[in-house]
């Protein structure tokens, strides 16, 4: 089976002929520093090259040659935030994304500790500053990436 059958299999509840794993993605990966040791110990090198720290101290991006070596099939492709979005970090380390969630340092981790909705009543809602999924911005290169 290639990556494409394996992955089907998994989705209509049929066994694939080897696990199908997955690596990354910007929630549930490496903190950045366990990704370059790991990086360092595979002999690929100890610098980012390609991939991207999240707002999370994650990785996005994995390098192709581990997602490779540990046979994953899955690639990720994201959409950015709005042309218009400048993302200021302020001097304890603490940034709001482009919903206006407040990120912290906490540990070796940003944890979302404020959020701009919690507290909103229904009329709020009017008044929000919503993102614009419309901005082109989102999608710069994306076509190039897939």
């Amino acid at each position: 089976m290639n990556h494409r059958e394996r992955v089907q299999a998994v989705l209509k509840h049929q066994k694939p002929d080897i696990p199908v794993v997955d690596l990354g993605g910007r929630v549930a990966s490496l903190h950045w520093r366990a990704y370059l040791d790991l990086k360092t110990y595979l002999g690929f090198g100890d610098k980012l090259e390609g991939e991207e720290i999240t707002s999370l101290n994650t990785i996005s991006n994995i390098d192709e040659r581990i997602l490779s070596l540990f046979n994953v099939p899955f690639r990720r492709l994201y959409l950015k935030p709005a042309s218009s979005f400048h993302k200021d970090v302020a001097a304890d380390g603490s940034f709001r994304d482009e919903w206006g969630v407040l990120y912290r340092p906490v540990g070796l981790y940003n944890e979302r500790t404020g959020f701009p909705l919690a507290d909103a009543a229904l009329a709020d809602l009017n008044s929000f500053s919503w993102p614009d999924p419309s901005d082109s911005g989102r999608v710069q290169d994306l076509a190039e990436q897939a």
